[in-house]
């Protein structure tokens, strides 16, 4: 009989461990799955403000897209020639200056300054660099016309900006596929189109006896790089990093915007709190969701029925949430301790018993600076 006790007794214990332990692993998951789900939702809504970012400026600016005019030929970009376009909402408009560091393509800009090296010569040597800086910008060129007629398309079918910011990550992955797919047919285009330059203007029997070999060479590289992708994939991949990136370093002004946070100049990572000071609801819905699912996943049915219940609270209560954020209330602490704020003990109020007074009446032609002249004689 003693021993079947106490075989039940540490059967007992050993399933109230396990409970514990079990306990303490839901917990653990919830905690870490709630880190890191607000890090992926912060991140998935960082990038789909980006995406709405270039919109605006896609439907706001000139961007680079004709080779054969600046920044690719002659100077620098003298001007955006940028239009107020509108963001948000209806009435909030953005417009991009004409600043130094809008008017910068880095790249392109020391492509341009390395052609002038080269300028009116006609060796190998130049032909080879012209080559392939003829190559480099009409990938810049079509990247900037490609991803500029994608975000105009969008806006003219009067997609809301609500929208490209919450799908347009969904639709990321895909959308570099297809880019990085017409990249590679262009540059195999361009590539044959552009091997011409090696007989051109050459001086002498050699040198268009170089020209036609160098032709032959690159064809076969060119072959080789049509049936393998890769040795072409990494020139392309950065070119679209390039071109992608520029969109965020714009800087832009933005007017009109009522509700006060997100106006006068802003860059692209200021878009994303315009979009939570305009859309909390609809951007706090998603976290709440996802809240409420790890909640059921880790705690269980009540937790997350509980869940439930404060998602509701909140996102009734989002005005009065944020109008206490922007202006919470003070808490004096004499109230409850009697101590001022210097520390010292706040003075004691004695309520005096009242006296009547007699009233004493000022006539209407009294002069206080006449009475007080009286008093210093």
């Amino acid at each position: 009989m003693s021993d079947s006790n106490d075989t039940s007794t540490i059967d007992e214990k050993n399933e109230e461990n396990n409970g514990s332990s079990t306990k303490d692993n839901n917990i653990s998951g919830l905690l870490s799955a709630f880190v890191g789900g607000l890090i992926g939702i912060y991140i998935y809504y960082k990038v789909g403000s980006w995406l709405v970012y270039a919109s605006v400026i896609s439907s706001s600016c000139e961007l680079p897209t004709d080779t054969s005019l600046p920044p690719y030929e002659g100077s620098a970009v003298n001007s955006l020639k940028s239009k107020p376009v509108h963001i948000f909402d209806d009435k909030t408009t953005i417009q991009f200056p004409n600043d130094t560091d809008n008017l910068k393509y880095f790249f392109i800009d020391s492509l341009r300054n390395s052609k002038k090296n080269y300028a009116g010569t006609e060796t190998w040597t130049s032909h080879m660099f012209n080559f392939f800086i003829t190559i480099y910008e009409s990938i810049f060129s079509l990247n900037y016309s490609v991803i500029q007629l994608i975000f105009k398309f969008i806006n003219k079918l009067g997609i809301p900006q609500i929208v490209i910011f919450l799908l347009g990550p969904l639709c990321l992955l895909t959308s570099f596929v297809i880019l990085f797919i017409i990249n590679w047919i262009y540059l195999l285009f361009t590539w044959i189109t552009s091997l011409p330059i090696f007989i051109r203007n050459n001086a002498g029997l050699t040198e268009e006896l170089i020209g036609y070999w160098t032709i032959f060479v690159l064809f076969i590289v060119l072959i080789i790089c049509a049936i393998f992708v890769f040795p072409i994939a990494i020139p392309i991949f950065l070119v679209m990093m390039m071109v992608s990136f520029s969109f965020i370093l714009y800087k832009g002004t933005v007017t009109g915007n009522i509700k006060g946070r997100v106006n006068g100049p802003v860059g692209a990572g200021d878009i994303f709190a315009g979009f939570l000071e305009n859309y909390p609801r609809t951007l706090i819905l998603f976290l709440c969701l996802y809240v409420i699912s790890i909640f059921f996943q880790n705690l269980g049915s009540i937790a997350g029925f509980v869940s439930i219940v404060i998602s509701i609270l909140i996102l009734y209560y989002m005005d009065k949430l944020i109008e206490y954020s922007k202006n919470p209330p003070s808490l004096n602490m004499t109230q409850f301790f009697g101590k001022s704020s210097s520390g010292t003990a706040a003075p004691i109020k004695v309520v005096a018993t009242p006296v009547k007074a007699k009233s004493v009446q000022v006539g209407g032609n009294f002069n206080i600076l006449k009475e007080l002249k009286k008093l210093q004689k």
